[in-house]
Formats: C-alpha cells, structure tokens, sequence
C-alpha cells in the first residue's frame, strides 16, 4: 500500500492493513456463504435449527429407540400419570406391535430387539386410556405430524413457486387469468376444500393404489400453495424487467430457461423463508384435520390423534393433564422452534439488517 493513498484516506498504516486484510477475507463469498455466516451468528436460530435436527433424527430412527409398542394395549390398566422413579425407568416387557411398517422400519425394529433385548423404558410421561405408552406414542407420532407437514410444504413449494413465477413472468392476460384462480380457490372454505380433495382422491386411492396418508398429504398441500404462489409472482414482478432478464431475452432465451436459470433462484431467500413458515401451518391443520376424524387412520398415530385422544378421555370426574399438557407442549415448542428459525434465515438472507456483528 503506497503512502500516497494511505495520506488519501487519512488512515494510519496499521487500521489501514487490518481493513484490508478484512476485504481479503470477505473476497470471493458468495450471497449463501454471508447468509450462513450470519444465521451462525444468530443464537436462537441456530439452538432451533439444532433442535429440529435432533427433533427429526430421533423421530427417523423412533424404532430403533428402546421405546414400548406405540400400540400396545393393556385395557385392564388405569392411565397411569408420569413416572419418574428409578424403580420405574424401565422394564422387560417388550411386545412387538405394530402396524404396518416400512422394510428399513421393520429392519430398525430387528436392530432395536438385537441391541436392548426385552427392555424397554417405562411410562415416563404416563400411559393413556388404554394403557399404551404416552412417550412412545409422542416419539412416532411426531414422524407422522413432521412427515406430513415437509412433504405438504415441499408440495405447495413446486406448484406454488412454479405457477407464480409463470404468472408473473408472462404478465399479461396470462397473469390476471392465472391469479384469477387463486382468487377463486381463496374464496372456498379450508375445511370444505380439504374434505372435497381427500374424498375426491380416496375414490381413486384403490386404484392408484394411494396410501390415506399420501391422500392427506396432497390434499393439505394443494391449498398451501396459493399463498406461495402469490409471494413468488409479486418477486417475479419486480425482477422481470432487470438487466439480466433483459439480457437473456436479448439473446433469445425461451421463458422456461428465464424461469429455471434466473428467476427462480433470485426468489430462492424469500421462497426459503416462506417455508419455514408454511411447515407450522401444516402442523396446525394437522391436529385441527385429525380433529376432525380427517386426519390419519388407525393404528397410526400423529399429535392431532394424541390431541384428539387427550380430549375423549377427559370427564367431569377426573381430567388426565398429562394427556393433554405433553401433546400440546411438543407442538407449542416444534412451532416456537420453526417460528424463531424463520425469524433467523429472514434477518441472515436480509441485506438490510446486521445479524451478530456479520454485515451483508
């Protein structure tokens, strides 16, 4: 560095080294690699993202975990509350039961019986009405609930993100037709489309050979993506007539390479946080659909069916609050975790704020 441009800037010699070897670090970074360092920076979101990974691997590997029959009955017995003693941390009373499962599911239960044997942990949150095990039934149920809200999220995220940057790429009578659309299908009821889908696509499930959980999938997925469809379009707008898109006109581009190669990429940060969002929604419709008998089917299980099972066994003359406090405490801390996480990837993928000391 000559002392000419180092008198220009009217910095010392050592400051003016240290912010050079600052740019040289910030050199070659591109916009994800900021967005990474910046989400690491945030404390809370990063704790939530790590819970959620645990919260996903533990529901992955649920039957290789030393966890009773989610299905085990035992209808002479009293619901028992939470059991926290030594003496009952565990016992080897181990009944294989289940409902159908998966081959790697069925290989992870053989590697269960090889690993722990007869032992399995006791009613450590309680049992429910028919003696089956509250913490085990929370453990599945949770893969059922995250299944179905990322596979209901991915869903809406193709159709949504594919028909809105089309809508708003074309513009035109193309646009307003479009979007006319989604202003139709805004206007019918949530409950009354989610029963016409599952019923429309249970006629043919036999055919097609559709489990009643894919069903449920697409059906909560096919709504999801209205909203996503309208936040991508409005970002397609503002990006259609950029240099870029321009330039890739010019050269003769086809919309479908305009749509794959530059828009939909731009629109990746705000896409990603929508998501986030969107999973917590699903969840909640979830319970809500299961709620209502529309949710998954028997023997399988899911929070809403928990929620749904807590409220049946109520009675004027003794309430079980465990049923009732752990399956709405695992949802309220999933939903507060995704929440504090969308929070987070919104500031990191933000140019306009300073997230733990790492500006954009």
């Amino acid at each position: 560095m000559s002392a000419e441009l180092r008198q220009r800037w009217d910095l010392p010699g050592a400051p003016m080294e240290a912010m050079l070897v600052k740019l040289d670090r910030q050199r070659g970074q591109s916009l994800w690699k900021i967005a990474a360092q910046r989400l690491r920076a945030d404390r809370a979101a990063r704790f939530s993202l790590w819970f959620l990974l645990f919260l996903c691997g533990a529901s992955l590997i649920a039957p290789a975990l030393p966890l009773p029959s989610p299905i085990a009955m035992h209808v002479d017995l009293e619901p028992l509350g939470p059991q926290v003693s030594w003496p009952t941390a565990g016992t080897r009373k181990f009944e294989r039961e289940y409902w159908r499962l998966s081959a790697l599911d069925e290989q992870l239960v053989s590697l269960r019986q090889l690993a722990f044997k007869e032992w399995q942990t006791g009613p450590i949150l309680g049992t429910d009405s028919k003696g089956r095990d509250l913490l085990s039934r929370l453990v599945w149920g949770s893969r059922t609930s995250l299944f179905v809200a990322l596979a209901a999220a991915v869903t809406s995220l193709v159709i949504g993100v594919l028909y809105g940057a089309l809508a708003g790429l074309c513009g035109g009578r193309i646009d307003r037709l479009m979007m006319r659309v989604v202003d139709g299908l805004y206007a019918l009821p949530f409950t009354f489309v989610v029963i016409f889908v599952l019923g429309l696509l249970s006629t043919t499930k036999s055919v097609a050979g559709i489990s009643r959980e894919a069903v449920f999938i697409l059906a909560i997925g096919a709504l999801y993506w209205l909203t996503m469809a309208r936040v991508v379009r409005g970002q397609v707008l503002s990006l259609k007539q950029a240099e870029f898109v321009l330039a890739a006109r010019a050269q003769g581009a086809s919309t479908a390479w305009i749509l794959f190669k530059h828009v939909v990429p731009n629109v990746a940060s705000v896409v990603i946080v929508y998501l986030t969002l969107t999973v917590p929604s699903v969840i909640l419709s979830e319970a809500f659909l299961s709620f209502l008998g529309l949710g998954v089917e028997a023997p399988k299980v899911s929070w809403g069916v928990l929620a749904v099972e807590a409220i049946e066994a109520a009675s004027p003359l003794r309430v079980y609050w465990w049923l009732i406090l752990f399956p709405s405490l695992a949802i309220a801390v999933v939903l507060l975790a995704l929440n504090i996480l969308g929070d987070g990837l919104r500031d990191a993928l933000d140019p306009r704020t300073d997230v733990g000391g790492v500006p954009r």
